[in-house]
């Protein structure tokens, strides 16, 4: 019996080589496909995809949103999400699909596809659980560097001894998402959802987890990564998208922070980990330590768009993407 064929579906307005080293990182790690829409439909990245084989790249201008919504273009991220991940869902000859953010990746502990070969594909789905990218020294050199927070699933009695001060900021003990991504069987009855699926009445599923693969969530590529997200979120209207522990992280931006270098001294609270910290989480089983590497035919593609995955590069990036934003903040 052979593995059963999974693929990748995203919507993503990020830096060019993140994007394209999520996408041919998930190519070389067993997907067949790798569909991504381009929630800006004039983003440059999509010349750089559109030969690549296995990548499927979508557009999000007018006449995407007439075939996938009747001509409106929703206005929260998420809602447009999952409608471009039902699209895939409904259409893509896979047998699974994964649905990611462009700053996730799969990290697969054994072959997913061992896994898949053996799931049941009746009306639940497969659950991929978090990890949580933290920065382990002050000096980020590579995009990927650091340790992985483990979502905290005991008593929440002990989160505050655990957490400390930090605790309202945190989901379960990490500062983006501890729901976890899924990996859910095509053809079936669902609808594909940011975090997991329902059934066409609205009912959640119960996933089974995943022992051979969690989900990277490198939830700020660089502090300065982190800080646009966050200042995005807040010239939104944020209580239709994020979290309460979001919201508290916005609330405390608004109120304590003056300037960007305010901002990233709460980053380096919420993400960065100490020596001492990193002992006492790496032996309570809340901090694990893999060496993620994207390979060699993700750092190729993305020196073949003239880009780099330096800290440096990176952040460059991001200010002339984001000088409307960052430009009103003082230093």
């Amino acid at each position: 019996m052979s593995n059963p064929i999974w693929g990748v579906v995203m919507t993503a307005r990020e830096p060019a080589q993140l994007v394209i080293a999520n996408v041919h990182y998930h190519l070389g790690q067993g997907a067949a496909e790798v569909h991504v829409f381009l929630d800006d439909p004039d983003d440059a990245v999509g010349v750089h995809l559109a030969d690549v084989a296995g990548c499927v790249v979508y557009r999000c201008d007018a006449a995407h949103w007439e075939v996938v919504n009747r001509g409106r273009r929703p206005e929260r991220q998420t809602r447009r999400q999952s409608l471009n991940a039902n699209h895939v869902y409904q259409k893509a000859g896979l047998e699974w699909l994964v649905h990611l953010d462009a700053d996730e990746f799969l990290f697969q502990k054994r072959p997913l596809g061992d896994e898949l070969r053996y799931a049941p594909r009746g009306p639940g789905y497969l659950g991929l659980p978090v990890r949580e990218r933290a920065f382990l020294s002050d000096a980020q050199k590579r995009l990927f560097d650091g340790g992985f927070r483990v979502p905290f699933t005991g008593r929440s009695a002990m989160m505050v001894p655990l957490y400390g001060e930090l605790v309202p900021f945190l989901a379960h003990g990490v500062a983006g998402h501890a729901a976890g991504k899924s990996c859910v069987p095509v053809g079936r009855e669902l609808r594909m959802g940011v975090h997991g699926p329902r059934t066409k009445t609205g009912k959640k599923l119960a996933p089974l987890h995943s022992t051979s693969t969690v989900l990277l969530h490198f939830d700020g590529l660089t502090p300065l990564h982190w800080m646009v997200k966050l200042l995005r979120y807040g010239a939104g209207d944020p209580q239709r998208l994020i979290g309460p522990h979001r919201m508290a992280q916005l609330a405390f931006i608004e109120e304590s922070c003056t300037g960007l270098g305010e901002i990233r001294e709460f980053h380096d609270m919420l993400k960065a980990v100490d020596a001492e910290q990193n002992a006492r989480m790496t032996a309570l089983g809340l901090l694990e330590h893999w060496a993620f590497d994207v390979g060699d035919a993700a750092r190729a593609a993305v020196a073949a768009a003239g880009l780099s995955l330096d800290a440096e590069t990176f952040d460059r990036d991001l200010r002339a993407r984001n000088a409307d934003l960052l430009d009103q903040l003082p230093p």
